[in-house]
């Protein structure tokens, strides 16, 4: 969806964006009996590792920088990093992230 909206994009030399493009084209959702979703690659020897660490990276930013670039400067307004840990925190605690 990020990929969609042009929010994330890979960068053309990364040294492992194409392994990062095969992980991301061989991830499948299944859902489960109570309607919970599970993400991965499914088929044998694959991997998704590349894809969660992107994954875990943009939520991360995205908590700590939540509003585009506001004012002349165009700076991040960020959340400092105890507020993100918190909601980290409590939303393990709730069985959400």
């Amino acid at each position: 969806m990020v990929l969609q909206r042009g929010a994330l994009q890979i960068a053309a030399g990364l040294k492992h964006g194409p392994d990062l493009v095969t992980e991301l084209t061989g991830m499948r959702v299944k859902v489960g009996g109570e309607g919970r979703e599970q993400y991965g690659a499914w088929r044998e020897g694959t991997h998704d590792d590349l894809v969660f660490a992107v994954a875990l990276a943009y939520w991360a930013a995205r908590k700590m920088y939540p509003n585009e670039p506001a004012g002349e400067e165009a700076y991040w307004r960020f959340k400092p990093w105890r507020d993100c840990e918190r909601e980290f925190r409590r939303g393990m605690e709730g069985g959400k992230v």
